[in-house]
């Protein structure tokens, strides 16, 4: 992202489809705060709801992210780690939540590198609007899926693939769609 780009995040309501109470709730909530902390004492920016609260405090950070959800549950507010460092948990850990972090880099091969060095495997995504980039990157990544300009988005029905940490998957062939 160019200098001065501002990042737009959408604000999703709580409790709406895309963020209802975490499945583990209080203790998910607490797993997704830890990861923002980690990325955030590496040096991420943390954006929530469109707002850099990168600043922000720890107790102030946590009301803004962990969030009630119904009469019982918690959720976690979409959250953007920017320019988050390879090293930090949220890039290296599943989340299972609306946490994403995101790096900047500077070439296709240091893409392909940071995605390969993974124990997981089943999605991948790429985003350009360069074809030939999108291509490489693609061609190159080691999932079961990989996406250009799209993240996972799998419904419960279609086989999810993954080859890294799972050896008995097989890699499902790679499809770049160009409009």
């Amino acid at each position: 992202m160019p200098s001065g780009t501002g990042v737009i995040v959408l604000s999703i309501r709580s409790g709406s489809f895309l963020t209802g109470p975490l499945y583990r709730g209080a203790a998910a909530a607490e797993e997704l705060f830890a990861m923002v902390l980690d990325a955030k004492a590496r040096g991420a920016r943390v954006v929530v709801g469109g707002k850099d609260v990168t600043n922000l405090g720890e107790g102030n950070l946590r009301q803004t992210c962990v969030l009630p959800c119904g009469p019982a549950g918690v959720t976690f507010a979409p959250t953007l780690l920017l320019n988050a460092p390879v090293t930090c948990s949220a890039m290296r850990d599943e989340s299972f939540g609306p946490l994403l972090p995101v790096a900047r880099v500077t070439s296709v091969e240091e893409a392909v590198t940071i995605a390969a060095d993974s124990k997981y495997g089943l999605t991948g995504s790429v985003w350009t609007t360069d074809a030939t980039v999108a291509k490489t990157f693609v061609d190159a990544s080691d999932t079961g899926t990989c996406y250009v300009n799209w993240c996972n988005d799998v419904h419960a029905r279609i086989c999810w693939e993954g080859i890294v940490r799972l050896q008995v998957c097989t890699r499902s062939p790679a499809v770049l769609l160009e409009s």
